[in-house]
């Protein structure tokens, strides 16, 4: 050792930049000192812990991780003492190794890496790290022992960096297993040296002390105490990992079970219709609260993606030249005296730099805007043919919003004050809506605050588009009363529309641009790698003859990018002499025709349908798409991946980048890890042009050109007869968007079609007429079935079209077909004969074969799908003149699952329509199941009865008999719903899923009779009948209700544990949204039956399934009112509410719940300050009352508040709750501000245009009213008012009601709501059908719609939403007495207050009048008026006069 140690002459700090060199070569990064100190560094190591997939909300898993993080980096400092001031030229070890370790956690947060490996590999360096601890206090100060201590730790970083690979690889979990058995590999190897270099360390300081026998033994005892401690560890790992081994199939298992659950929640969401999304929450240094005005708009491409695209190719200093224009100072300075113009429009040909001009302008208004005093706002957006989400104006207007938010504090706090009320009902899908609810009302003439809207490419938008985009312009033009003006770019097409309405205008010329040009052409001189090097001469020709020939900055980009690539200056120059284009039309026909002598002939015909395509489809094709569509095409086809990757066809096309990925393929069911690799396919990336003046060159092609351009015309024939092939099945093996794509787009190509113009000959004329025939025909009934399956219907086909155009072109194409009728099939003949004549009959044989399928459909899915089809056809005929026209306005999409929409006429009309179609039982089974799910009863049974005297099929004869049960209980004739569900049962050879149904249907039956055990026994036969497949929610939460009804508790609570995990999931989610009251007799049934650790577990085996999918915090929400109301755990409540309020959101309903994010907050809001008051008021402690009024102070703060907007009504509670902590702990002050601010938001709601939230308010005003004395009697009567209709009903709406009500008089059924309004009585004036429920402990719930003799309504005035009827408010006094309660779960809390209604003497609110016995009848507005100008006031005057 000694030979060894003195032969070492190696440089310490040499060997330290040769590690920091090794790491960089192994992770791709090189290690900096960021942090200023090791706090700082453990501070972000335990955030990136935080945000960890796998255990983001388990704070125990944290705090032991960190604690290794922290044990690991006080070790590594204490160890690298001596190698401090020897390595000092270098990046210290200790700072370098701590840094290291930061990045690999950084590393797992990004792949969400399994927290039991994570912990493992930190526990393994933290016994390496106690082992070189042990050593190195024993060492010597020694340059060889200093060398022996850096091979330590250079095998340390080194072992850092391959761990942090391998992590970004996804492969950390199969090398740690693989390292557990001993088996090598790069990290293998890099622990082998490590263990080498640490055995050497071992040596050499077992060397330096040897004379020191002591010391010697000391080390040893304290090196075999760590050799333990390393035995028993890797033992216990040894178990972990092969637990993680066997338990990855039971994993695998579990989430195929939760997919497959998951398919079944997304099926009745996609049912139920769309619910507004949101887009990705808002970047970093912009104000917090900005993120929830994004959240409030659907995701779209970012229009700041675009930006920075042209901002990536800016040469400095250049597009100034348009700020010494006369038109751009007059728009921008705006004066007055000079009648300044609100438009100012660039205008230049394809390729001018429009677009970095527009980039330009907006880079100087923004500057002026953040330099000036905050009052002027600028916003953009970039239009594009060629891209979704920038082909609509109102994204433009929705964008507008969001930078707005995004660049001003003070704009965004308006702005979020308008979303958060109750009557902010715009249409994010509607500009108009969107620009007078959230932008407009900002910038008027009186406001100081100005507008400046950069619009680039607005003649890129097509049609109706078009249209909102000059209608909007033309009304800031002409607007008196804005401040608002726009600064666009355009071609020529739209020049004159803009001068109509006064637009001023700087047009693009060559001359203004020169300096620009002669900039751009020297950076590619003097940058691009071939270019640089051209001797000066040869740069000065080029620079010369550009600036000569180019007709604009895109011609010269072109040009310097093929010099480039040649890279021989003797050929530039010949090219400069005699084949330079005249213009970039001219460069474009030379680089096509170079792609075209490229190309096999054979294959021509292949690339000129793509370019056809890329030319005009709709909408962008992916790659994918691009290559599905090259496969339809008959003879050799070219390779165009391989032809993307050279020279020439890439001159033309690219691929798009990562921000316009397509998701129409995204499977939002799927729950499996992604391989790592998936995404980097760019399959589903838009195939493009490589610019925008290239389409245009593509789609201005002339009739005949022959090569490989296409003219307008036969561009979108040809597109619409392959659409035609797709959706008639003629084409096999089609992408799935690819079919959507021709299944939404046929009739538009078919509109541009120019079928029998002149020019286009007999061939394709016939081609086209046999297409369109084709569909419209039904031949041999391949639309019908594709338009279905792909989802789109004739509403949607129509919607491209004016007034009746969509028809109009049907008997136009029709007229034609005459001439041909020789040579078309007998289908297209006949539909054209019928069509010439009346375009209302286009749509009849797709309608018959819509309303055929409907007949024919085993599933009721499918029979509403089929019958939603067949009547938007039935809609656009003479056969459809029966249907509702209301009908017309429902959401398409959800109607196969909106109960009662559908009439009993449109129905039975649908069927009578069709004559002809035979109809068996199976027919009869789904008429009966279409009125059923309509809940016309009567009418369903008769159906049903038909079927069943002609089945003679097993099958059919058991869904007749199945629905004919659940036609019987919507007529509560319980006993026959029974015997059918009966005699189908009887039948044998039934498959699983029909027999779980039956018993499904006969528990119901048994259940509405009274049988309840006979009902349970059933539940469990329906479980074991189809043992393979989830039970669904609703059929769970019906055996729970049906256990409850037996009142055992003990038989209730088992039968939820017996469920499975998945069970109970299926149970806690399935329709969430709509009702989750089961929640609150699970945690009532599990107090009472002392089962509050199974509650418990129950909850976080669900909460764990869920936050795979990130969407556990509606449960988790549950499990936090389970601790407070039946464990009287505030901590834990309070700690699991804090994790919902730290979780992000873009504002997307969670899913398998499908609850709206902002519920989520609002519920988490409260219920936080609820506990956190009863703490409030629970101590008597100065200082812990006021953390508790800062901790609820915060709570508007977390991630989620800051990411959504809650309604105004939904933080009444919350100000009011601080008030009275305020008016304890804070200045008084404080409180009346924090109660006027309730008082407000209470007032507002009051006098708004909703009417659905004033019960809700007159409760909440009733309580801020009682926080003050000498309101009593206002009190009373904002409870008693509850209600009320306040509102006196306006004539034109009383008329229509009359309307209405004539229209309806004829109807045989009436809703269950006019039922119900029937019950309500006369005598109460006039009410507004509002219901509310008590809140403790009675069952039946006991319920409100209006104000009953001996009925009275209790509202507590300290929790957030409780009321309770007479035996419940008695039953918690008792237990404020000390009496016991019975009911297993809290609800209100000791000693609280309560407002009883009604006021004696209450008569109601009639026509807007007030009555109340012994007083004069007063508008209710008014005495609303003088609540707020008078009374209020003066309760404050009172309070501030008043003496302690």
């Amino acid at each position: 050792m000694k030979q060894e140690l003195d032969a070492d002459t190696r440089d310490v700090s040499g060997l330290w930049n040769e590690a920091l060199k090794k790491y960089k070569g192994i992770v791709g990064v090189e290690l900096q000192a960021k942090f200023q100190s090791v706090d700082e560094m453990i501070a972000y190591g335990t955030d990136q812990m935080n945000n960890f997939h796998k255990f983001r909300h388990d704070q125990k898993k944290v705090d032991k991780l960190r604690s290794l993080f922290v044990a690991n980096m006080s070790l590594i400092e204490k160890g690298a003492q001596q190698l401090v001031a020897a390595a000092t030229p270098a990046f210290p070890p200790a700072a370098a190794i701590g840094t290291a370790f930061t990045y690999m956690l950084n590393a797992c947060r990004q792949v969400s890496a399994d927290y039991n490996v994570v912990t493992a590999f930190f526990e393994d360096m933290n016994a390496f790290l106690q082992r070189i601890s042990i050593l190195e206090s024993r060492l010597p100060s020694n340059k060889a022992y200093r060398n022996c201590l850096m091979d330590v730790f250079t095998s340390l970083l080194e072992m850092c960096g391959f761990a942090t690979k391998y992590i970004e690889l996804g492969r950390f979990k199969k090398w740690l297993i693989n390292l557990s058995k001993g088996e090598d590999g790069e990290l293998g190897g890099a622990r082998k040296r490590m263990d080498v270099s640490l055995k050497r360390l071992q040596d050499a300081t077992e060397y330096a002390i040897l004379g020191n026998t002591e010391e010697v033994k000391r080390m040893n005892a304290d090196l075999q105490k760590n050799q333990d401690l390393q035995l028993n560890m890797a033992e216990e790992q040894n178990k972990m990992l092969q637990a993680v081994m066997d338990g990855q199939d039971t994993v695998k298992t579990e989430l195929q079970s939760i997919q497959k659950l998951l398919v079944m929640f997304d099926q009745r969401r996609k049912d139920e219709g769309p619910k507004q999304g949101a887009s990705k929450a808002a970047s970093q240094n912009k104000p917090p609260t900005s993120n929830r005005v994004r959240s409030s708009f659907p995701e779209s491409t970012n229009p700041e993606v675009e930006y920075k695209s042209i901002k990536d190719n800016f040469i400095p200093e250049t597009g100034s030249w348009i700020f010494e224009e006369d038109a751009w100072n007059l728009w921008a300075t705006q004066d007055a005296a000079k009648n300044p113009p609100k438009i100012l429009a660039v205008s230049g040909p394809p390729g001018s730099g429009k677009s970095h001009l527009a980039v330009s302008a907006y880079d100087k208004l923004f500057a002026a805007a953040n330099g000036g005093t905050g009052e002027t706002n600028v916003g953009y957006f970039f239009f594009r043919e060629t891209t979704k989400d920038l082909q609509y104006f109102y994204q433009a207007i929705n964008w507008l919003v969001i930078q707005l938010a995004e660049q001003n504090t003070l704009m965004c706090e308006r702005i979020n004050v308008e979303l958060a009320k109750e009557d902010s009902d715009f249409d994010s899908w509607g500009w108009e809506d969107v620009w007078g609810n959230l932008v407009k009302p900002f910038f008027g003439k009186s406001s100081k605050s100005k507008l400046q809207i950069v619009l680039d490419g607005v003649d890129e938008l097509m049609f109706g588009e078009r249209d909102n985009v000059t209608g909007f312009l033309k009304m800031v033009s002409e607007a008196t009363d804005l401040n608002v003006t726009v600064f666009c770019t355009t071609r020529e097409t739209l020049v004159p529309a803009l001068t109509e309405m006064g637009a001023a205008f700087i047009e693009i010329v060559k001359e203004k641009q020169s300096a620009d040009l002669k900039a751009l052409v020297w950076q590619h001189l003097n940058k691009d790698s071939g270019l640089r090097k051209f001797a000066r001469y040869m740069k000065q020709r080029i620079a010369t003859e550009l600036e000569e020939k180019a007709d604009g900055m895109l011609y010269a980009e072109h040009m310097l990018r093929q010099f480039n690539t040649i890279g021989r200056e003797p050929l530039i120059l010949k090219q400069l002499a005699t084949a330079m284009p005249k213009d970039i039309d001219e460069l474009y026909e030379n680089i096509l025709a170079d792609v075209q002598r490229h190309i096999q002939p054979s294959q021509h015909a292949s690339l000129k349908t793509l370019l056809a395509w890329l030319s005009f489809s709709r909408e962008p094709l992916t790659l994918g798409d691009s290559l599905g569509l090259l496969r339809l095409q008959p003879g050799d086809v070219f390779d165009l991946e391989d032809e993307l990757q050279g020279s020439h066809l890439s001159r033309l096309l690219k691929i798009a980048g990562v921000e316009e990925r397509s998701d129409e393929d995204e499977d939002e069911t799927s729950l499996e890890a992604k391989d790592p690799e998936s995404g980097y396919d760019d399959a589903d990336l838009p195939l493009k042009f490589q610019e925008r003046s290239m389409r245009g060159f593509f789609r201005s092609t002339k009739p005949g050109d022959t090569g490989l351009r296409t003219a307008f015309y036969e561009a979108h024939r040809r597109i619409f007869v392959t659409c035609s092939d797709i959706i008639c099945g003629r084409a096999q093996g089609v992408k799935e968007s690819l079919k959507k794509y021709a299944a939404a787009s046929w009739a538009y190509h078919l509109s541009f079609a120019a079928l029998g113009k002149p020019g286009v000959s007999d061939e394709e004329n016939i081609l086209g007429l046999e297409a369109m025939g084709r569909i419209m025909s039904n031949e041999d009934t391949g639309a019908a079935n594709i338009l279905e399956s792909l989802g789109v219907d004739y509403k949607e086909l129509a919607r491209d079209f004016r007034e009746d155009w969509f028809l109009g072109n049907f008997k136009y194409y029709a007229s034609g077909a005459d001439k041909y009728k020789d040579k078309l099939s007998q289908a297209t003949v006949a539909w054209a004969a019928e069509t010439s004549v009346d375009q209302n009959k286009a749509l009849v044989p797709l309608a018959s074969a819509h309303v055929a399928n409907m007949l024919q459909a085993k599933d009721m899915k499918l029979a509403l799908r089929s019958y939603r089809f067949a009547r938007t056809a039935l809609k656009r005929t003479s056969l459809g003149e029966f249907l509702d026209e209301e009908e017309e306005d429902i959401e398409e999409d959800g109607l196969e699952d909106q109960e009662g929409e559908n009439s009993e006429q449109d129905i039975l009309g649908m069927v009578n329509a069709f004559p002809d179609i035979p109809k068996d039982a199976n027919s009869h089974w789904v008429i009966a199941g279409l009125l059923h799910h309509s809940r016309h009863w009567d009418a369903a049974l008769s159906e049903a009865n038909q079927g069943l005297e002609i089945v003679t099929d097993t099958l059919d004869r058991f869904r007749l008999l199945d629905l004919k049960s659940n036609i019987s209980i919507g007529l509560e004739d319980y006993e026959e719903s029974f015997e059918a569900i009966k005699a189908a049962l009887a039948l044998s050879d039934l498959p699983p899923n029909l027999l779980r149904r039956g018993y499904v249907t006969r528990a119901k039956a048994e259940a509405h009779l009274k049988r309840l055990d006979d009902s349970v026994a059933s539940f469990e036969a329906a479980r074991h009948a189809d043992p393979g497949e989830p039970m669904a929610g609703d059929v769970l939460q019906a055996e729970f209700a049906t256990y409850n009804l037996k009142n055992v508790d003990s038989e209730s609570i088992n039968v939820v544990k017996k469920w499975t995990p998945l069970e109970k999931l299926s149970f806690m989610t399935w329709r969430y949204d709509m009702d989750s009251d089961h929640h609150e007799y699970f945690r009532r049934l599990a107090g009472r039956t002392g089962q509050q650790e199974f509650l418990v577990q129950a909850y976080e085996e669900v909460i764990e399934m869920l936050d795979r999918v990130d969407a556990a915090a509606p449960i988790r929400l549950e499990l936090a009112q389970a601790y407070w109301d039946v464990l009287f755990d505030a901590e834990k409540a309070k700690g699991l509410l804090d994790e919902v309020l730290k979780t992000n959101s873009t504002g997307y309903f969670w899913r398998f719940t499908n609850e709206d994010p902002v519920l989520t907050l609002t519920n988490a809001l409260l219920y936080s300050t609820d506990i956190i008051y009863e703490e409030f008021r629970a101590t008597s402690d100065r200082d812990s009352k006021a953390k508790l009024l800062a901790e609820a102070k915060g709570l508007m703060e977390k991630p989620l508040a800051r990411s959504l907007t809650p309604q105004k009504s939904d933080l009444t509670h919350y100000n009011l709750t601080l008030a009275r902590m305020a008016r304890k702990v804070g200045s008084l002050m404080e409180f009346q501000d924090l109660l006027e601010l309730a008082f407000q938001n209470s007032y507002e709601l009051l006098e708004d245009t909703v009417g659905w939230n004033d019960y809700t308010s007159l409760l909440l005003l009733a309580k801020v009213l009682s926080t003050l004395p000498g309101l009593d009697k206002e009190v009373e009567i904002l409870m008693s008012a509850t209600f009320s209709e306040l509102d006196m009903e306006d004539e034109e709406e009383e008329e229509k009601k009359e309307e209405g009500d004539k229209d309806g008089e004829d109807d045989e059924e009436e809703s269950d709501d006019e039922e119900e309004d029937e019950d309500l009585p006369t005598d109460q004036g006039d009410l507004s059908g509002a219901e509310v429920s008590c809140s403790g402990e009675c069952l039946p719930q006991i319920k409100w719609r209006f104000w009953e003799e001996g009925k009275p309504l209790y509202q507590c005035t300290i929790c957030s939403d409780t009321l309770l009827c007479e035996p419940c408010y008695q039953k918690r006094q008792a237990y404020n007495a000390g009496e016991p309660s019975k009911v297993g779960s809290n609800y209100c809390n000791k000693n609280h207050k309560y407002i009883k209604g009604p006021m004696p003497g209450w008569k109601g609110i009639k026509d807007g009048i007030m009555t109340i016995e012994g007083s004069e009848p007063v508008p209710f507005k008014e005495w609303l008026v003088e609540l707020k100008e008078k009374k209020w006031k003066n309760a404050w005057e009172r309070f501030w006069l008043a003496e302690d």
